[in-house]
């Protein structure tokens, strides 16, 4: 059965061969935020997203990228050129090579820019949810898009006291802990994402395709009880919604 498919979260430049995914995306109709990492991913992206008009590219500074020196005005040009953010945040756990305060300064550097210009921002908390929780605060403009949330049950009742939005994927399959997480989630609070080209390979998968995300749809829904396709088309129109919201023009 056909249904919409939104892939919120995805890393394009990262494919061995990203001219083929983008041939899926366009032929499938798959709706893409391609998150950068960097400027230059940012760049390339960009690139990307002139093959199919299912793609929207996104900017962000990842943590692991945060220790880079950047061009103020390109990373200027970048923030503002971008209608959504992403992908940002901060890593305690798997980025060992650039100091949380760094990590800290390039994320209130994006934060305050959402803040300010009232953007949705998707956003990196790997064993620092407590740390994003209190800077969210401070930024209550930014419009926060929590990717992959696996930290604990009672810190994420508080993320669910905030306006937050949530990212699901195809880790819903490997662990018990994130369906908990979701079965707390309201799916209008929902959003489909792969994060391939590696997630999925990572978690012990064997493709990265972009049809992968009609598989985290279903596994969204199962878990959820909802059917497939209406599953899909309420976390669509909500994507929808917050691109309509930020300005991008949506194929028909």
């Amino acid at each position: 059965m056909k249904f919409p498919c939104v892939d919120f979260h995805t890393h394009l430049d990262l494919y061995d061969d990203p001219s083929a995914a983008v041939a899926q995306i366009e032929s499938q109709g798959i709706l893409t935020l391609a998150s950068s990492m960097d400027l230059a991913s940012y760049r390339v992206n960009r690139e990307l997203s002139a093959r199919s008009r299912f793609i929207i590219p996104t900017f962000g500074i990842h943590p692991a990228r945060s220790g880079s020196c950047f061009d103020e005005t390109e990373l200027d040009m970048a923030l503002n050129s971008s209608p959504i953010l992403g992908e940002c945040g901060l890593d305690a756990l798997w980025v060992t090579d650039v100091p949380i305060r760094r990590q800290t300064q390039v994320f209130e550097r994006i934060l305050a820019h959402a803040h300010e210009r009232g953007k949705y921002c998707v956003v990196h908390t790997k064993d620092a949810e407590e740390k994003v929780l209190d800077m969210a605060k401070a930024f209550p403009r930014a419009r926060l898009v929590i990717h992959w949330y696996s930290g604990s049950v009672a810190t994420y009742k508080r993320y669910l006291d905030m306006p937050f939005l949530f990212t699901y994927g195809c880790e819903l399959r490997y662990s018990a802990h994130i369906r908990e997480l979701l079965s707390m989630t309201p799916l209008e609070r929902v959003l489909p994402e792969t994060d391939n080209p590696v997630a999925e390979p990572w978690l012990g998968g064997t493709t990265d395709e972009p049809m992968l995300i009609r598989r985290v749809i279903e596994d969204i829904a199962r878990e959820k009880g909802f059917e497939a396709e209406d599953a899909a088309a309420t976390m669509a129109d909500k994507a929808r919604h917050i691109l309509f919201e930020s300005g991008v023009v949506l194929p028909a």
